[in-house]
């Protein structure tokens, strides 16, 4: 958390997936509102880093899509208005708080949302050769590895677990907890739910989108026909970046210029 002038709307960033406070595009955002004035929480996913899950939690929650906690949040945050930005899985859970969640008892403080480089074809990831899905799916390894004692106490099997670990795939995640967490019968249904162009008309707030055209994780996918018929969307597509990039030599990051300079 950075303290900053009570009168100008705070900033929540939800990170990718897990990703924390020290992640660098995470900290280049925090650092573009800060020298701006603006009080800036990150929110954690639960388990992450060093924390982990307490076994008292009665919920099985994982490292998806969860929007009780950016709620909750928000009503704790003692500004009046609050600006959401999220990156990768943290701009999905975003979208789909604003749109179809019913955790909302404190969602008209949202004034704004900003959500960068997600993924608008869940499927696209899944055709990418097995050493890049593996490469993505790294981090989940330890994330899972820290809390097995809290899955296998909701049920996840050591043989679930097992399989993650060795697989170190998104998708080996999704089939054998996600799925279980939002109790569907297949991981495709599991995307169905949570595809986030379908949520796109349902924005009632001014909403920012920002892509890279050569992003690895994404793909060239961006829903252009349903953001033109929201006049709350916006959207940027920037030539290059790849995947939570766009910094620049000097250090600078043009995603954070155009959110520090859209939210003004």
């Amino acid at each position: 958390m950075i303290n900053g002038d009570i009168s100008k709307p705070a900033i929540v960033i939800t990170p990718y997936i897990c990703g924390h406070s020290k992640s660098a595009c995470v900290r280049r955002l925090a650092n573009e509102f800060s020298q701006s004035g603006h009080s800036v929480y990150v929110l954690l996913p639960r388990g992450s880093l060093d924390t982990k899950f307490s076994l008292e939690c009665k919920k099985l929650r994982c490292e998806v899509i969860d929007s009780e906690d950016i709620d909750t949040l928000v009503g704790l945050i003692p500004n009046k208005q609050v600006i959401l930005a999220g990156y990768s899985l943290g701009a999905l859970n975003i979208c789909y708080y604003m749109t179809k969640s019913q955790q909302i008892v404190n969602r008209s403080k949202v004034t704004k949302i900003i959500m960068s480089f997600v993924e608008f074809d869940y499927n696209y990831v899944l055709k990418l050769p097995s050493r890049i899905q593996k490469g993505i799916g790294s981090c989940i390894v330890p994330y899972v590895n820290n809390n097995r004692e809290y899955f296998y106490k909701h049920g996840i099997s050591q043989k679930s677990i097992d399989n993650i670990v060795k697989m170190s795939t998104v998708y080996q995640y999704d089939q054998q907890i996600t799925i279980k967490t939002w109790k569907t019968k297949s991981v495709q249904e599991y995307y169905d739910l949570v595809s986030i162009t379908p949520m796109i008309k349902d924005i009632q707030v001014p909403a920012l989108f920002i892509s890279t055209a050569d992003d690895i994780i994404t793909g060239p996918l961006v829903p252009f026909e349903e953001m033109k018929k929201n006049n709350y969307v916006n959207s940027v597509v920037f030539n290059y970046g790849n995947h939570l990039g766009t910094a620049t030599s000097d250090g600078r990051d043009m995603v954070c210029q155009l959110i520090s300079q859209w939210c003004q």
